[in-house]
């Protein structure tokens, strides 16, 4: 199910993912400000028999997510200052990972995602503020957490993007980041897991741009005109197109009251300007009342065709009232 979802997501947000997974901070908070979010999105922590921490990934992450999976792998070496010649050092094996971390180093993870010195986890909303101290650091996180939990379709034909956290405390936390970024999302929870979600296009231009993936809001952006001027061009076209229908009934309508004048004694004392309007119709039934008008002799305007035919219309009805 999860494979035919990321097939559904489409091309436009394997970009948004490349783009985002392709922006490394440079300054040291901020670097840790984006492992946290991944870690809270990604690890779980136990306690080993021996009383020691362990620390495990989600195993699905590889697959799904593989710009995630490699930046989380690059953020923890970085954090921690691991180079290919001390991983042969390094004690510890996190599952399923590959990386080999110390257990001080675990230990350092469980701390930047809120773990107390004490042993017990802190409230993300007291803890993450410390993290947070500054817009590039809060910008970090929520580029990273998106990276990992992040959802945004394809504009072409839909606008949608969600984070879809397994932490309702995370969610949150998202949630007022957001609204502080100025971008207007709002938060659906689903039994144990919440959603934070746009479907206005303004949010997810402001949402791609707050993130930092600049390539990826221009496109959105290209698609919006697209899509308005399709509308636009559809809306004229339809219009248009009632129109002429429109003309269309209603000069069958007209040319059958003139008919019925023509084949009556009426039509000889009918004024030489009707009977020339009149004519003029049957011979050109497509034209306009502004084009028909530039045919007569002396041209008349629309509102005088107009008038003209509505009085050839009234006379017959009063011919058919007659008989």
């Amino acid at each position: 199910m999860d494979n035919d979802r990321g097939r559904s997501r489409g091309a436009f947000h394997n970009r948004v993912m490349q783009e985002l997974a392709g922006r490394m901070d440079s300054a040291r908070p901020c670097q840790k400000a984006g492992l946290a979010a991944m870690l809270l999105c990604e690890a779980s922590f136990h306690t080993e028999a021996d009383g020691t921490l362990a620390m495990t990934l989600s195993p699905d992450l590889p697959g799904e997510r593989p710009g995630a999976w490699t930046k989380l792998f690059t953020l923890l070496k970085k954090t921690f200052n691991i180079t290919f010649e001390s991983v042969a050092c390094q004690g510890e094996v996190v599952p399923d990972f590959g990386l080999l971390l110390t257990r001080d180093q675990i230990y350092e993870c469980a701390r930047l995602c809120g773990m107390l010195p004490s042993g017990q986890w802190a409230d993300l909303s007291e803890f993450l503020p410390h993290i947070l101290r500054d817009d590039a650091c809060r910008r970090s996180f929520l580029r990273n957490c998106f990276l990992c939990v992040g959802r945004v379709s394809d504009p072409e034909r839909e606008y949608s993007a969600s984070f879809d956290c397994s932490k309702t405390a995370l969610a949150q936390q998202i949630l007022k980041l957001c609204t502080s970024g100025g971008i207007l999302v709002k938060i659906l929870y689903r039994k144990r897991d919440a959603v934070v979600y746009s479907r206005e296009a303004d949010a997810i231009s402001d949402l791609l741009n707050y993130l930092g993936a600049p390539l990826s809001q221009m496109e959105l952006e290209n698609s919006r005109i697209m899509r308005q001027m399709r509308g636009s061009i559809n809306r004229k076209v339809n219009c248009e197109t009632s129109n002429i229908r429109r003309s269309i009934v209603a000069s069958g309508r007209q040319a059958e009251a003139i008919r019925a004048l023509q084949s009556s004694s009426m039509w000889g004392s009918l004024p030489a300007s009707l009977r020339q309007t009149g004519e003029a119709r049957l011979e050109h039934p497509d034209l306009s009342m502004t084009e028909l008008g530039a045919l007569l002799n002396p041209p008349a305007g629309k509102s005088c065709v107009n008038h003209r035919l509505r009085k050839l219309f009234s006379l017959a009805g009063e011919l058919q009232a007659d008989v």
